[in-house]
C-alpha cells in the first residue's frame, strides 16, 4: 500500500485543469496524479541533480503503475477577478483576469492511495524526501504540505476512484493520469516525455503531451461539496461587498440599487435552503425580507438595512454595506451573504459583489462622532402645522430617531448640500430616487450630526432607511 497525503495550509488550491482557459474559472479537483509526478520531476532537477535518472525513474514508474485512488475532504469552488494592465500606453487599458481556486479546510488532508503498490524501502524512502520538499502544487500561491504515509497508516474511506471499479457511483470527473512507460522505450525517453513542455507540444503540434493520460472517475458530490457543513463566524453583524462593474451607478440610484440586492440576498437564501433540503425552501429568512411569514411588514427595524456606499466620494456607488442593528447572522444567511450571484441592471450592465470585510461594524468601519448624509434624509412621519418650523420639526424627528436606535442623542444637527460627481457638478438631494414603487416622492435634505461620544456607523435613519435612504456616513478629522 502506497498512501500520500496532501494538506493545504493557506486552505486553498490553484491549478487549472489541462485543456481548459485559466478565464474560464475552472479548477482541477481532485489533484491529477499527472500535476504530481510533474511536481516531483521538478524538485529532483531543483533539489536532488545528484540523483541518476534511473533513481528518480524508479519513483515515478511506481505511480505511474496504476489509477489511483482519492479520499478527499470537502470543497467549495471559487475565483477571483483582477484587472491587469495590458502593457499599452493606454493606463486604462486592463485585461479581465479570473483566477480560480479549491476552497479546503486547512486541518482537513487529502490522500491519494495505491493499494497495489508494494515498492522497495529505498524507494519509499526517496519518494518520501521527494514530498518533503514538495512546496506547492499547480499555481506558486498553492501551497501544500505533502508526506508520505507509513505502512501501518489505516486505509481512509475512498470517495473518489476509477469509473470501472465496483464501488464507483456519483460524478464523472475527468483526471490527468500519467501513461505508464511502453514496452521497450528507455528511461530516459519516458523520463522527456513527463518533463514536456507547452513549447514542445506547440512545435510538435500535438493535441496533448506523450505521458498524459486521460481517467474517468466517479466522484462522490455529497462528500466533496462542502456546502452543507457551514464552519461560519457567529458574531457577524455586517458584510461589505465592493462592486465590481464598468460603469458604476450614480448615488442618486441608491435605493433601485439596494432593491436589487435585496432581492438577489433572498434568492441566494432560497438556494441554500433547498441545498440543506428545508421543509419548506420558499421561506426567506424574515431578517432579509424585513417580512413575517404571512408578509406583514415587521416593525422595529431589527431586519437587514441594504447600504449602497460611495466610499471615495465621487458621486458613484462602489460598495455595499448589509448590516444587521443586533445580533449576527446565523449559518444559512452566512454561507447565502457569500453565495450573492451578480446584479442585472436595465443597462445590462452586470455589478458583481465582491466581499471584502466582515465582522462587527465597529472592526469593519472606525467609530466616529461626527456623521454626514449620504443619500437625503426622508422623515418617516408627516409634517403638520402647529408642529413649528419644518426645520426645526426635521432636526427633533432626526434626534428622535438616534434615541430609538440606540444612538448617543445628538449635540448639533446641520443642513448640508449634497454631493459632488468627480468633474466638480453639485447633486442636489431632489436629484435622488426618494420613494420606492408607486408611491410619490417625498421631502427629503441632507445633515451633518454631532454626537458627544463615538458611535458605529454608516446608519441609516427615516423613511426607506433599510434601503439606503437617510444614509449617514462617518465623517473622519
Amino acid at each position: 500500500m502506497l498512501l500520500i497525503e496532501l494538506s493545504f495550509p493557506a486552505g486553498r488550491y490553484h491549478a487549472n485543469p489541462w485543456g481548459r482557459h485559466v478565464n474560464e474559472g475552472i479548477s482541477e479537483w481532485p489533484p491529477s496524479p499527472y500535476r504530481l509526478v510533474r511536481g516531483l520531476y521538478d524538485v529532483w532537477k531543483r533539489k536532488f541533480s545528484s540523483w541518476t535518472p534511473e533513481r528518480f525513474h524508479s519513483v515515478a514508474q511506481i505511480l505511474a503503475s496504476a489509477p489511483p485512488l482519492f479520499a478527499l475532504p470537502p470543497i467549495r469552488n471559487s475565483h477571483t477577478r483582477s484587472y491587469l494592465h495590458k502593457n499599452e500606453e493606454d493606463a486604462a487599458s486592463k485585461a479581465l483576469v479570473f483566477d480560480g481556486f479549491v476552497v479546503v479546510d486547512r486541518d482537513a488532508p487529502a490522500y491519494i492511495g495505491w493499494p497495489d503498490a508494494n515498492p522497495a524501502e529505498a524507494v519509499r524512502q526517496d519518494l518520501c524526501t521527494l514530498l518533503t520538499h514538495l512546496n506547492y502544487l499547480g499555481r506558486s500561491e498553492s501551497w501544500i504540505s505533502a508526506s508520505l504515509c507509513s505502512t501501518g497508516a489505516s486505509i481512509p474511506a475512498w470517495n473518489c476512484v476509477p469509473e470501472d471499479s465496483l464501488d464507483a457511483h456519483g460524478q464523472t470527473v475527468r483526471v490527468a493520469g500519467v501513461a505508464a512507460q511502453p514496452s521497450g522505450q528507455s528511461v530516459t525517453l519516458w523520463l522527456d516525455a513527463l518533463a514536456y513542455s507547452t513549447a514542445d507540444l506547440l512545435k510538435d503540434k500535438r493535441s496533448q503531451p506523450p505521458a498524459l493520460q486521460w481517467l474517468d472517475y466517479q466522484l462522490q458530490e455529497n462528500d466533496v461539496v462542502a456546502n452543507r457543513r457551514i464552519s461560519h463566524p457567529t458574531n457577524v453583524e455586517c458584510i461589505l461587498y465592493a462592486m465590481d462593474t464598468k460603469v458604476r451607478p450614480l448615488v442618486t440610484q441608491t435605493i433601485a440599487i439596494a432593491e436589487q440586492v435585496r432581492r438577489n440576498v433572498m434568492g441566494a437564501h432560497q438556494r441554500v435552503r433547498e441545498l440543506f433540503e428545508e421543509s419548506d425552501p420558499r421561506a426567506i429568512s424574515m431578517r432579509f425580507s424585513g417580512k413575517d411569514e404571512s408578509g406583514k411588514p415587521l416593525t422595529g427595524h431589527q431586519h437587514a438595512f441594504y447600504l449602497p456606499l460611495d466610499r471615495d466620494g465621487d458621486g458613484y456607488l462602489d460598495h455595499v454595506l448589509i448590516t444587521l442593528p443586533n445580533g449576527a447572522f446565523d449559518a444559512q444567511e452566512y454561507l447565502a451573504l457569500h453565495r450573492v450571484r451578480a446584479i442585472i441592471r436595465s443597462n445590462g450592465h452586470a455589478i458583481e459583489l465582491i466581499p471584502v470585510g466582515e465582522g462587527q461594524r465597529n472592526s469593519v468601519f472606525r467609530p466616529a462622532r461626527r456623521f454626514r448624509s449620504g443619500t437625503p434624509y426622508v422623515p418617516s412621519r408627516f409634517y403638520r402645522r402647529g408642529r413649528g418650523s419644518l426645520e426645526t420639526w426635521i432636526m427633533d424627528e432626526l434626534a428622535r430617531e438616534c434615541l430609538v436606535r440606540g444612538l448617543p442623542k445628538p449635540l448639533t444637527v446641520s443642513a448640508v448640500a449634497g454631493p459632488h460627481l468627480r468633474h466638480g457638478r453639485p447633486i442636489e438631494w431632489r436629484e435622488f430616487q426618494r420613494s420606492r414603487k408607486d408611491e410619490s416622492p417625498r421631502f427629503g435634505a441632507g445633515y451633518e450630526i454631532e454626537f458627544g461620544e463615538p458611535a458605529a456607523g454608516p446608519f441609516a435613519l427615516g423613511y426607506c432607511s433599510h434601503f439606503g435612504l437617510g444614509l449617514f456616513e462617518p465623517v473622519h478629522g
